[in-house]
């Protein structure tokens, strides 16, 4: 069987299925039964690389054996080939027809007691009392006398290996040899290892340590198939902040694969190439893999690799003559800057970046500013023959509508007036909140392009993956969401504006210290009579006694209170709910629901000095830290979302699967398998956009599939806010489902026909609101057996 298997770096590898002799049941399948997925991806703990160890002869990148002395092993050819000291052993195996790659072969020391075994002859051997493991190659026969009487040992093929384990007395073992008898080895031991030529006495292989040097910091998964008991395994590596890592499993056997699982410090996770994201068509913010809050990895210009499109001449265009890779500036007075004006507006970040090379013009004037009459940023570079990456940084001010981008050959404007070309490339605009370089380059065509949001849990350090952020849009409804300290409603404080970093790594947070007993936050929302859920990012300065007391939306008198020293909730009435949420540096998100409907509701809460209290300590110093209010229609809060003038909307998360993900979908037969996470009683998982049937959905923390007619739905609940797997496997003959490895449920039920395919929705409307952690997609029906297994966290795809 051939696997195709596809993973986050959009790279497809081919991997052929190991075979295994289990004595007494026949042949065996590795790796969850066969069953290798069409596509998979894993979004929650990134996966940095995979390598197939058992198909290559070539070490991974940082990979080293270390080893005193020779070892031996076959090559595809079946020729005994000697490996010598510290060198890699990438073993075959006859498989009846050919000689298949097995993996890189790792084993611990043994001695081989047959003497001159590259000429074998019947001789005496003295052993001991404990098990010892005979093995050869051929059609031959070893019979055993003396010491043992086990066996005899008969040979199946010229290219088999035939073993017999078996524990003498001890004395002297007399091993007499008929027949064709190749390769024979005698070694202490419950299993045979690798042959080890003997000579005129006992010849030892020595122990091999296997090392991967540029794996710091990540939690490596080794697949290997065991030399002692033939069975396929997998074992984790914890992290280690030093190199290199000990790969210790095996200690005989072959290591088949390798998977490296990236932290915080290795950087974002990429996409595969099978998802399509393109359908989100605006910004939205998520916690990156530092912890902070900050704008997904996104590109705002458009035909980034053609500066001879439209685009880059609609804003403000002269003097100059484009290629589609060039600018040839033909006037000192040239120009060249395209705009962007969706959403911008004052105190906003950006960074343009562009690729560029000397020409016959061996200067540029890259130039980003705003419509709000501020200078902007500029700066005149000086090009080599080499491509080089250059970028400005710029905040908006003003009142802006638009920011403009790009080239600017004018003295005044920071030019230096010189005529002739230059070579560009990878032209970029992000928006972002702390970063001050540009993160890696995405490519845009007629639209600007914004990432999925592989979200990290910023609580803990390093930051760990929570998977894929998937959401309904959003509206935040206040406005100034992150100057606080402006509220002109306030009363009862001493405020200060930019006092602290913020959760987004900027120093933006308002610090607001009371300067009377009854010290107050207020800003009023509009909008319609619906049930509105309120949040805020507080930290205390210090004080163990620091509380916010949140008020009624509508009729006013403090109905919840949480301590921000703690994150622990105080009182909370009747029909209110809140919850402390921490997100680093001892800041914690607070969210505060109401179940009563209200219309242009207010967000509003007191300072106050302990539980159920409504006044604050006045002493000059003690006091909080806000930033990132937001007050939103829904029972619950989303992410954040940043506003200033005017209320903000946050498009809905649009993950469309394409390519073999949705072929996959679309064939007679199949398997899905999704690991998620979502506090969410009712999400949408994956849907077919029929609006009448979906793939995968849940209505009461359960996991269904509804083909327009029938559903089918196994038993069990998963738990709100921690990782869960569901399964669905469909052919002609119905359909099988299974619940965090619970009970399979089938019907007769056909899986519907299928156009297109979303990640992290039902019924069209119906969102995830949670983080899609991992999904695998079967181009066949899984047994009930293997889909109730594959449906548990943590079992292998």
């Amino acid at each position: 069987m051939i696997l195709l298997r596809s993973f986050l770096s959009g790279h497809i590898r081919i991997k052929r299925t190991l075979e295994y002799y289990d004595a007494g049941i026949g042949p065996r399948v590795p790796f969850g039964g066969g069953f290798g997925p069409t596509v998979s991806a894993i979004f929650a703990t990134a996966l940095g690389d995979y390598t197939t160890l058992s198909t290559v002869s070539s070490m991974p990148t940082g990979g080293s054996i270390t080893r005193a002395g020779n070892a031996y092993y076959f090559d595809n050819t079946g020729t005994l080939q000697t490996a010598g000291a510290n060198t890699a052993r990438f073993d075959c195996v006859w498989n009846g027809s050919t000689w298949a790659p097995r993996g890189l072969l790792v084993e611990g020391a043994r001695t081989n007691l047959f003497l001159n075994s590259a000429s074998p002859a019947t001789q005496s051997i003295t052993v001991t009392a404990q098990a010892y493991t005979l093995s050869f190659y051929g059609t031959g026969t070893i019979t055993l006398s003396g010491a043992s009487t086990a066996g005899p040992l008969v040979g199946t093929g010229a290219n088999n290996r035939v073993t017999l384990t078996f524990t003498p007395s001890a004395a002297s073992l007399t091993l007499t040899l008929s027949g064709t008898v190749t390769y024979p080895q005698l070694e202490a031991g419950a299993f045979a290892s690798s042959y080890i030529i003997c000579g005129g006495t006992a010849t030892a292989r020595n122990a091999e340590t296997f090392t991967l040097a540029n794996y710091q910091n990540r939690l490596v998964e080794s697949f290997y198939i065991d030399e002692a008991t033939g069975g396929s395994w997998s074992a984790n590596i914890a992290p280690s902040a030093t190199s290199p890592l000990t790969i210790s499993t095996p200690s005989f056997g072959w290591v088949t694969a390798l998977r490296a699982y990236t932290n915080a410090y290795a950087g974002d996770i990429s996409t595969p190439s099978w998802i399509d994201n393109s359908g989100t068509t605006g910004n939205r913010m998520y916690y990156d893999s530092t912890g902070a809050l900050t704008w997904v990895p996104n590109n705002l210009a458009q035909q980034s690799a053609d500066v001879s499109a439209a685009f880059w001449a609609s804003g403000f265009d002269s003097g100059n003559t484009p290629t589609a890779t060039s600018i040839n500036f033909t006037s000192a007075s040239g120009y060249k800057l395209a705009p962007f004006s969706s959403g911008v507006a004052v105190g906003q970040t950006y960074i343009f970046s562009v690729v560029m090379s000397s020409g016959t013009k061996s200067t540029a004037n890259i130039r980003l500013y705003d419509s709000g009459g501020g200078a902007g940023a500029n700066t005149n570079f000086t090009l080599t023959s080499t491509p080089t990456r250059y970028s400005i940084i710029w905040t908006t001010t003003g009142s802006p509508t638009a920011i403009y981008f790009g080239w600017d050959n004018r003295v005044a404007a920071g030019g230096d007036g010189t005529t002739g070309t230059i070579n560009v490339s990878q032209m970029q605009v992000e928006r972002v909140t702390y970063q001050t370089s540009p993160r890696a380059y995405i490519p845009t065509t007629s639209a600007a392009v914004y990432q999925p949001r592989y979200d990290y849990d910023p609580s803990v350090t390093p930051a760990t993956p929570r998977g894929m952020l998937i959401e309904e849009q959003r509206v935040n409804l206040l406005t100034l969401s992150q100057a606080i300290s402006t509220w002109g409603s306030n009363s009862g404080f001493t405020a200060t504006a930019n006092a602290v970093i913020a959760p987004d790594g900027m120093q933006t947070a308002s610090l607001m210290v009371p300067s009377a007993i009854n010290a107050y936050i207020i800003r009023q929302a509009t909008n319609a009579s619906a049930v509105h859920t309120a949040t805020i990012y507080a930290k205390s300065t210090g004080s163990t006694n620091a509380w916010l007391g949140f008020l009624d939306f509508a009729a006013g008198g403090i109905k919840a209170w949480v301590n921000i020293y703690t994150g622990t909730a105080g009182t909370v009435t009747a029909g209110y709910s809140l919850s402390a949420t921490p997100v680093g540096n001892g800041w914690y998100r607070v969210e505060f629901r109401q179940a009563a409907a209200a219309a242009n509701p207010f967000f509003n809460a007191y300072v106050t000095n302990s539980d159920a209290s409504a006044t604050a300590v006045v002493n000059g110093t003690s006091g909080v830290y806000l930033w990132g209010a937001q007050l939103e229609a829904g029972s619950f809060a989303t992410s954040y979302i940043p506003t200033t003038t005017g209320s903000v909307t946050r498009v809905a998360d649009v993950v469309k699967l394409t390519g073999s993900a949705l072929t996959t979908l679309q064939g007679s037969a199949g398997s899905v398998i999704l690991q998620f996470n979502t506090a969410r009683t009712a999400p949408g998982f994956i849907d077919d956009s029929t609006g009448v049937s979906s793939i995968a959905y849940a209505n009461a923390s359960d996991w269904k599939t509804f083909n327009g007619t029938t559903g089918l739905t196994p038993t069990g609940t998963y738990t709100l806010g921690a990782n869960s797997r569901g399964g669905l496997a469909f052919s002609a003959a119905g359909r099988s489902s299974s619940l965090n490895g619970g009970a399979v449920s089938s019907n007769s039920g056909t899986f519907q026909a299928i156009s297109t395919a979303t990640l992290g929705r039902a019924f069209g409307s119906i969102y995830l609101n949670g983080y899609a952690q991992s999904l695998a997609l079967y181009n066949q029906r899984l047994p009930d057996a293997i889909l109730k297994q594959k449906s548990t966290v943590g079992s292998p795809y």
